[in-house]
């Protein structure tokens, strides 16, 4: 965990490398939407919740870019009764942009971090289950992109992230979001 942690921050750090002078590498983003923990102790039985997520980004060409990700889900689960799971997750994704026509591009990337589970609720009665933890996590993201400014993109991102210990708190979830982003 402490090697995976280290990876991450040294990840986050590369995003500071200087850009040449000229460029507008840089871009922040902010995108709200969907989350359902597809698979909790293989279970299947989540419901949809809100989920909330922040970029901060460096191109690194024309396609190509690095991003540090933070992002909150919050989900119930039937697990004997309802649980509620709420998440935090910080991630270094690598992003490649494939351009459709003009103004309009998909995304393709890949992340790794950690992932803070709170589970509250459910187990058996008259103990309900109070728990939380750290794991590390990787995620796949999608992404349909539109250029709507000379410096603001609206874009909608589909994630697949999963966690990676072997106690109560395996989850799988999808996240579907619509968000802003602007460069810098």
């Amino acid at each position: 965990m402490r090697q995976l942690v280290v990876g991450s921050l040294a990840g986050i750090l590369s995003l500071s490398m200087s850009a040449s002078a000229g460029e507008r590498t840089w871009y922040v983003g902010i995108e709200g939407g969907a989350e359902r923990g597809g698979a909790f102790n293989d279970s299947n039985q989540s419901e949809i919740g809100p989920a909330v997520l922040a970029t901060v980004g460096r191109k690194l060409g024309p396609n190509f870019s690095l991003e540090g990700e933070l992002g909150y889900r919050s989900t119930n689960e039937e697990m004997f009764t309802l649980a509620d799971i709420d998440q935090i997750s910080a991630m270094v994704n690598a992003v490649y942009e494939v351009p459709v026509s003009e103004g309009i591009s998909l995304s393709l990337g890949a992340g790794i971090g950690v992932d803070y589970i709170q589970v509250r609720g459910g187990g058996f009665w008259p103990v309900p289950i109070d728990d939380s933890d750290i794991q590390s996590a990787a995620q796949l993201k999608f992404g349909l992109n539109f250029e709507v400014g000379e410096t603001t993109d609206l874009y909608a991102n589909y994630r697949l992230m999963t966690t990676f210990e072997n106690d109560f708190t395996d989850i799988d979830n999808s996240t579907l979001t619509l968000g802003l982003r602007f460069a810098l």
